[in-house]
Formats: structure tokens, sequence, C-alpha cells
């Protein structure tokens, strides 16, 4: 049930990463992560445990082909995906097209940001 959530926020919010620029891509993609953590957690209430799958890949379902801003190459701009045991998991959103930056958010709550095109992220 949370992965057809997570699937459907997934299909709904990564059209609009095209269109940003690579900062804003980055907060979107941090965004992001919090709420597919959120879809996990509540799931977890529920069940007492995550999703058992060790390696999930979110790829992008996007069909929008506007032109992107100049400096900013076209297509996804991240890829997100899901590792996870019952009693833990990982997600990672990894820069695509030029963008040089993974972000990383854990069962914890922790929060890493690798790469010069993270910025000064803080979130």
């Amino acid at each position: 049930m949370a992965l057809a959530i997570t699937g459907m926020l997934l299909v709904v919010a990564l059209p609009t990463l095209h269109a940003q620029t690579p900062r804003s891509r980055v907060e979107m993609s941090a965004q992001y992560l919090v709420a597919l953590s959120e879809v996990l957690e509540r799931g977890y209430q529920q069940t007492q445990r995550y999703p058992s799958h060790v390696l999930m890949d979110f790829p992008d379902l996007s069909t929008d082909r506007t032109t992107p801003p100049v400096g900013v190459a076209p297509g996804p701009a991240f890829r997100f995906s899901l590792q996870s045991t019952p009693q833990a998991y990982t997600l990672t959103a990894t820069a695509l097209n030029g963008l040089r930056c993974t972000l990383t958010l854990n069962q914890s709550g922790a929060r890493t940001a690798s790469g010069p095109d993270c910025g000064a992220l803080r979130w």
C-alpha cells in the first residue's frame, strides 16, 4: 500500500523538476525525500515494519518536455531510490544530467547532502 502511494506521489511530483533551476531542483528533491519518508513512516505505524525490498528504484516517469532554463541540462534532475529492511530504510536522491549532488534520508531522520551542487542545503 505504501509503495503504491509512493509511486503515485512520484508520478505527480517528478514532472515539476524539469523546469527548475539547479538549486531549486536540489531543494525540491530534498522535499520529495521527506514526503517519501512520511509515507514510509505511516506504513510503519500500521504494520510495525518497513517494506522489505532490498533495493527499489523510482525511475523518472515524467513526460514533461519543456525547455529547461539556460545552463540546466534537459531531462530528469534526480533519480530516487529506496533501500530497506523491515526495521530500517535509506532513501536516496541522486542527481542526473550534469548536476553533482546526492541526498539521503534514513528512518532515524539522519540527512546527508554531498556534492558541489548541493550548495549549503539545510534540510
